[in-house]
């Protein structure tokens, strides 16, 4: 059973190693919503060729009719860039889509996935599809989701739409929230009128990694219920702009061991210890931002926060054993200022034993 971890173990590490041959600034582009009316949306993938010799892209395929693209037809010598274009065209698909591209290269035969998403919003959204209602109000979503926002850019702003469903105006009169979220409020809606909330999220004053959750009450007129409660919502990251070849071979660079955890049986409230090693075998100093688990039963800290390279330190891993019983899979993630992976997240794994 070692022997089939530590192969396992190896073969993911060297997907990992594989994935990372051609370096994408983002794999994911998230449009929002986008109205359907407006047509075609477009978006480039940008790489370097990190693979130490020149890479050819042999085609895209997509995961239907929908999404088209293009790429870089010519090889990409190492350390130069290259791009795929993708497009999507919403017309006559409302609602929220998920679309892939499969990339295939002369340097490995595992495609590498881009994703196209978004939510198509087809003229006015139906009255229906507002089905969180706080007194006469009607919201869409029961809470407010920033979405990733980035500790080292601007302020990032999302509307939010509501609608009057009960009999005469109401009037927006004041919000309180932290000071890193500014909300802009409509004064007042007539019956069935609908509006929208705007809200200013600032991840640099936040200052804190990872997911975020925090309370904003907005006051209003209703004498049944005038002030209204919700949860904000944010994944707080650092941007990195894309690096040449060069550049990345110069830059920091997270080796986690082993790359998951297997916490085998514990029995309810029991604890166990647990440690990693987090190892730079990049070239430039690594600097630790944050560890953060997925779940109150894991207590996870590292002992240094900045490594020189080649430079090694010990995340210590606290589990306790509660909730439901049988196999749990919980995660910690790790957010550092390796370029290529800034986030990256440890797998565990627990038998819960009553």
């Amino acid at each position: 059973m070692i022997r089939i971890f530590v192969l396992l173990l190896i073969f993911g590490d060297a997907l990992g190693q594989q994935a990372e041959l051609l370096v994408f600034q983002n794999k994911v582009q998230d449009f929002g919503n986008i109205q359907e009316r407006a047509g075609t949306v477009q978006h480039t993938f940008t790489f370097v060729n990190n693979s130490g010799r020149t890479a050819r892209i042999l085609g895209v395929q997509a995961s239907c009719g929908c999404t088209t693209s293009g790429w870089t037809d010519q090889p990409v010598a190492p350390g130069k860039t290259g791009f795929i274009k993708a497009q999507f065209d919403p017309a006559g698909r409302p609602g929220y889509f998920s679309k892939t591209l499969s990339v295939n290269t002369d340097l490995t035969a595992t495609p590498i996935v881009l994703t196209l998403k978004g939510n198509v919003v087809s003229g006015q959204v139906p009255a229906d599809q507002f089905n969180y209602t706080k007194g006469a109000l009607r919201f869409r979503n029961a809470s407010f989701n920033m979405g990733t926002v980035y500790i080292n850019q601007a302020a990032v702003t999302k509307e939010f739409e509501v609608l009057n469903a009960g009999p005469g105006a109401i009037q927006f009169l004041s919000y309180e929230a932290p000071p890193h979220v500014v909300v802009a409020l409509p004064k007042g809606l007539g019956e069935n009128e609908r509006g929208v909330i705007q809200i200013q999220y600032d991840a640099k004053k936040k200052n804190e990694f990872g997911f975020a959750s925090d309370k904003i009450s907005i006051v209003t007129d209703q004498e049944a219920e005038p002030r209204l409660g919700f949860s904000l919502y944010a994944t707080v990251e650092e941007f990195f702009p894309i690096l040449s070849g060069e550049e990345l071979q110069r830059a920091p660079r997270l080796k986690i061991e082993p790359a998951e955890v297997n916490a085998g049986s514990l029995r309810l409230r029991e604890t166990k210890q647990l440690s990693v090693r987090l190892k730079n075998v990049g070239k430039r100093d690594l600097t630790i931002r944050a560890v953060q688990p997925n779940c109150s039963c894991i207590i996870a800290q590292a002992d240094e926060k900045v490594l020189k390279p080649n430079a090694e330190a010990t995340l210590s891993i606290q589990l306790i054993a509660e909730g439901r019983l049988g196999t749990q899979n919980k995660a910690i993630t790790v957010y550092t200022t390796d370029p290529a992976q800034p986030v990256q997240r440890i797998p565990l794994t627990v038998v819960v034993q009553d």
